[in-house]
């Protein structure tokens, strides 16, 4: 019997130490090397970075992140984090990027960036019956936006939006609170970006209408610390580069019903 034992035991650990060997990977069948890991910083944001009902993080990004790191070598890990602790998480190096649907306009000397994989519309929704059908009928109305975005800086640079005078602009720390509050009235607007938007309103039929007027497009980009080596942003921006060549960015896309976006080449998708 102890040797039955002994010998169940030696095949675990065979199979143990064969199921750790594939997670070991190398430049040649010569050279086996573990994979480095890089940690991706995001929120939960449909349909960028979202979990399915099994659990899974999935998403547009996560998809182009996972498929993009693995192509350099890399073993990418999500850490999901409040949008507002991005920065800190970046500079205390928790994380390594933050890839979330992260608009560069207005923000291009903050970080070291990739260049721009994808374009966004930046709009406005209102309640289905509302009055409100143009930006100019934003002029003295209750917007609500996410604190930390491009809509927001928008909406409150005069510059960026000089013509219209909002009555207030509420920040929210989550997207789905900006919603809520449309939805029960207690603003009249709510911005932020439109694959979002028209991910919600899928949930959500005949409640909300987006403007057809766009308030900005979007570059959006992988951003990185300002001390990271740029060697690593250029492979990323070449690996990127192939996966728009090889079709495999579109694919994403229409994986998951990605209209109302164009690619970096500047193909409408509309």
């Amino acid at each position: 019997m102890k040797k039955y034992i002994k010998d169940f035991c030696l095949l675990c650990l065979g199979i143990a130490l064969l199921v750790g060997s594939t997670r070991n990977v190398g430049a040649s069948d010569e050279k086996n090397e573990e994979l480095t890991e890089i940690v991706i910083g995001c929120d939960e944001y449909e349909p960028y970075n979202y979990f399915d009902k099994n659990g899974n993080l999935v998403g547009i990004d996560a998809d182009l992140a996972e498929e993009a790191f693995n192509r350099m070598g890399y073993s990418p890990t999500h850490l999901v984090m409040k949008w507002t602790e991005k920065d800190d998480y970046l500079d205390e190096g928790v994380i390594d990027c933050i890839w979330d649907a992260y608009s560069m306009n207005g923000k291009e000397d903050k970080y070291l960036w990739s260049d721009p994989y994808l374009y966004s519309k930046e709009v406005v929704v209102v309640n289905d019956d509302s009055t409100i059908m143009k930006l100019d009928d934003l002029d003295e109305r209750k917007i609500a936006t996410l604190v930390n975005t491009r809509s927001e800086s928008i909406l409150l640079q005069e510059k960026l939006f000089p013509e219209i005078q909002v009555e207030a602009v509420y920040s929210f720390q989550d997207m789905k609170e900006c919603l809520t509050a449309l939805r029960q009235k207690y603003v009249e607007a709510a911005t932020g970006d439109r694959m979002y938007m028209e991910s919600y309103m899928k949930k959500h039929p005949g409640k909300l209408r987006i403007l057809d007027e766009s308030l900005e497009t979007s570059r959006l980009g992988v951003a990185f610390s300002e001390d990271t080596d740029p060697e690593l942003t250029e492979k990323l921006n070449r690996t990127l580069q192939e996966m728009r060549q090889d079709g495999t960015i579109d694919k994403i896309l229409e994986k998951y019903q990605a209209k109302g976006m164009i690619t970096a080449e500047g193909e409408d998708r509309e």
